[in-house]
């Protein structure tokens, strides 16, 4: 039924996926991170 599947890179192909979508979420993010420091300091 798996037979010659390669497994390893489908975990691969998931751990990219993972980080891009974590960056993504990161630079989503950024923008309102540095709206609230802005706003606390004035």
């Amino acid at each position: 039924m798996v037979e010659g599947h390669d497994f390893e890179e489908d975990d691969c192909k998931h751990y990219r996926m993972n980080y891009q979508t974590g960056l993504v979420f990161f630079i989503a993010g950024l923008p309102a991170f540095i709206a609230c420091l802005v706003l606390q300091f004035l």
